[in-house]
């Protein structure tokens, strides 16, 4: 069958006929060939002796730019000519592929986040426990490091973002002692308390490569936060509380850093600064938030 073969390309190679541009596709096909050993040697070597042939004579007649003709585009092959042609071999190396890109420059997201949270004290409070009791001042309402959770939903571009951010925050209020009576006749108590805040916003950002897998993202934002403040005072003879509860326009703004190790998962870090307007009884007050993310982009 091999002999059958060899002796078959050489006559196509022989013909007048065989144009010079049929070339490559000859290459192609002996390539897919089941060509082993000396056969297939010897066919490459005949099909250059031809080429060499043909390119000699264009040349006498006096053509010019002749093209080179090139092995099959997946390959590269070299000829040993110090060695006699029947032992001359074909070495094949496969040229590498290009490497697989590792992150997407766009898609939806989803990136659940938690971090650590600061709270601005609050300035002259008027704390109205019951309508039967006085309202008491208090000229500072400090807070302890609270906590934040949420999720980012959104979708990329390369340079872009736009997300929605739901946020859940949370800090204790630092208890203090507080005077329910006069100076001459003091009563003394304990005040302490909570708050929460359920947060919406709409943000759009930049996001800002460093390499391929790091990037910086800047971005703000602007909704609404649902605000729950919660006094308490208590001493031996009583305890009272006090909610106060409002939706109220907020807007914040965010820092961070996003590594993408894989084509799909996304993680960083984030600095937010949240800010909500006062409203009656809820005076206004900012947020700063240490966030770690770790979330899936299609």
């Amino acid at each position: 069958m091999t002999t059958q073969l060899l002796a078959r390309i050489k006559f196509i190679v022989g013909q007048s006929s065989f144009k010079f541009f049929s070339i490559p596709l000859l290459f192609n096909l002996l390539f897919n060939l089941n060509l082993q050993g000396t056969a297939k040697t010897e066919v490459f070597l005949e099909i250059q002796n031809r080429i060499d042939s043909m390119k000699q004579a264009m040349r006498d007649m006096g053509a010019a730019n002749i093209p080179e003709t090139p092995p099959p585009s997946s390959y590269r092959t070299s000829l040993k000519s110090t060695a006699p042609p029947s032992q001359q071999t074909i070495k094949f190396e496969e040229e590498a592929l290009p490497p697989a890109p590792v992150s997407n420059e766009r898609g939806f997201y989803f990136i659940p986040f938690g971090g650590a949270m600061l709270t601005s004290d609050f300035k002259d409070i008027k704390v109205s426990l019951t309508s039967s009791q006085p309202s008491y001042m208090l000229d500072t309402v400090e807070f302890k490091v609270g906590h934040s959770l949420g999720i980012r939903l959104g979708y990329s571009w390369k340079y872009f973002f736009l997300e929605e951010r739901f946020s859940y925050l949370e800090a204790d209020i630092k208890s203090q002692s507080l005077n329910l009576g006069t100076t001459s006749s003091p009563i003394p108590a304990h005040f302490s308390g909570t708050s929460e805040s359920l947060s919406f916003h709409q943000a759009l950002g930049f996001r800002i490569p460093i390499t391929e897998k790091l990037r910086i993202n800047l971005g703000g934002g602007v909704g609404v936060s649902k605000q729950d403040i919660q006094y308490s005072i208590s001493h031996p003879m009583l305890n009272l509380e006090t909610n106060e509860r409002e939706w109220i326009l907020s807007y914040d703004a965010s820092l961070g850093l996003e590594y993408q190790p894989f084509a799909h998962f996304l993680t960083g870090i984030n600095y937010r600064w949240i800010r909500i307007e006062g409203k009656e009884e809820i005076p206004a007050h900012e947020m700063h938030l240490i966030e770690l993310s770790l979330g899936l982009l299609f």
